[in-house]
């Protein structure tokens, strides 16, 4: 379970001093802190479930959720989530790992995310298909189609046939969402024949 301040002030409410009681049980091994202000009761907390409540409103997005769809074959070493109006790249350093927080476009936001849940706190991750797209808009644009392919299955080293099996009426449906040249061959792509192979 996680607690912030406030909540871990209520619940020691019967204390003298629950700023006191608070670092007695972080001491004591029966609370973690994840960063100022959030703690967590399980060592072993999973970082997907603490990452919206380090830094939001925000969701798995990018590269990891590209790994854990099996679309990327690397294993990413930090989660990273996107957030909106948030104007800048955020990084918390924590005990649980390394959480790093990047912009999307607010209309493009809210479309795409699945409810997800670990040991009872829950948390939204993108779909395949919306975290391809905002892996696609944070990157510098290509110029033609031939790059883009490049981009995508040499650079970024997306899974051929996972690419594939993507819903392509999702990625033209989301990516109408987001002002991007990368985006918009992607959709050209797709709508064009759907020729996705190198």
């Amino acid at each position: 379970m996680l607690y912030s301040t406030g909540d871990l002030h209520l619940k020691y409410l019967d204390y003298v001093n629950s700023g006191v009681k608070i670092e007695t049980e972080v001491k004591r091994g029966n609370l973690f802190p994840v960063t100022h202000g959030l703690y967590s009761d399980d060592r072993h907390a999973d970082p997907f479930s603490l990452a919206p409540y380090i830094y939001g409103p925000s969701y798995i997005s990018f590269e990891t959720a590209l790994s854990f769809y099996g679309l990327i074959p690397e294993r990413t070493l930090s989660v990273v989530s996107a957030t909106c109006l948030k104007r800048r790249r955020k990084e918390y350093q924590t005990p649980f790992g390394t959480f790093r927080y990047r912009d999307v476009p607010v209309e493009a936001f809210p479309f795409g995310l699945l409810d997800m849940e670990a040991k009872g706190i829950p948390y939204k991750i993108a779909s395949p298909e919306k975290a391809l797209l905002d892996k696609l808009y944070v990157l510098r644009g290509v110029g033609s189609l031939k790059q883009l392919k490049d981009l995508l299955f040499a650079d970024l080293r997306i899974d051929e046939e996972q690419f594939r099996n993507l819903d392509k009426a999702k990625l033209v449906a989301y990516g109408s969402h987001y002002r991007s040249r990368n985006i918009s061959l992607l959709i050209e792509m797709l709508t064009k024949g759907g020729n996705i192979t190198c």
